[in-house]
């Protein structure tokens, strides 16, 4: 397998806590990566209230691989992460890493083939295995946007492996602020026909406590959704 040079772009809010020691483990594996020439990460902060810009900006003194931004909310933030990336190859992941880089392997081995993979809790070979609300909400939000779009993957609200260059041109229409962001990506690229796919991930949702509200989220994520729909 060819070795690629990857931006890593990771959004962060409130997460003082577990901020530097998890960056620490992403340089680990990114710096042993066999099939990862040069790597970068991107902080995408967007409305900490407590000291996480501050630790963004310690972390880029300390490391040259590392840079940050800071924005008002998560789509913005991660739409400003693409369009700073300095490598070909993005890849968008949480800070704590839900599928523990099971899903980047199976990306970088097929970097070569697709334009943007998505790492799927709802993948027929996924091990999905969480509180019944979560994963009914994992699935409800699957089939609105199914409906909705028509889109051939089950689940864009995973980790996204990207080729750059492809996805540039799509994020003049990406204007989602919340997560449906990640779902605008892929209806922009089935409608410009690129190679779209997705993986089977492992996940038990025992990383941590998600920071997310899923009522709020959700909320967020159906009116934006009907705007991509009805409206644009």
């Amino acid at each position: 397998m060819r070795k690629i040079d990857l931006s890593l772009v990771i959004p962060v809010k409130n997460e003082e806590s577990l901020l530097e020691k998890a960056i620490l483990q992403f340089l680990d594996y990114l710096s042993r990566e066999n099939n990862i020439r040069s790597f970068e990460i991107i902080l995408c902060e967007n409305g900490s209230s407590d000291n996480t810009l501050l630790l963004c900006q310690k972390l880029c003194r300390k490391f040259s691989q590392i840079t940050y931004l800071n924005s008002t909310n998560i789509g913005t933030a991660l739409k400003k992460g693409i369009q700073k990336a300095k490598f070909p190859y993005v890849y968008l992941n949480g800070l704590d890493n839900p599928f523990r880089f099971e899903d980047l392997k199976q990306m970088l081995a097929l970097s070569s083939e697709f334009d943007l993979i998505y790492g799927s809790k709802t993948h027929s070979k996924s091990h999905y295995q969480i509180g019944l609300f979560r994963k009914t909400a994992t699935y409800l939000h699957s089939y609105l946007t199914k409906i909705f779009f028509g889109l051939t993957i089950s689940d864009t609200q995973g980790t996204i492996f990207m080729k750059r260059a492809k996805i540039l041109p799509l994020l003049a229409s990406c204007n989602a602020q919340s997560i449906f962001f990640q779902t605008q990506l892929a209806i922009w690229s089935m409608n410009r026909h690129l190679k779209i796919t997705s993986v089977p991930v492992r996940y038990t949702g025992t990383t941590r406590r998600s920071k997310f509200n899923i009522l709020i989220e959700g909320i967020k994520y159906i009116l934006e959704a009907l705007a991509e729909k009805y409206i644009f």
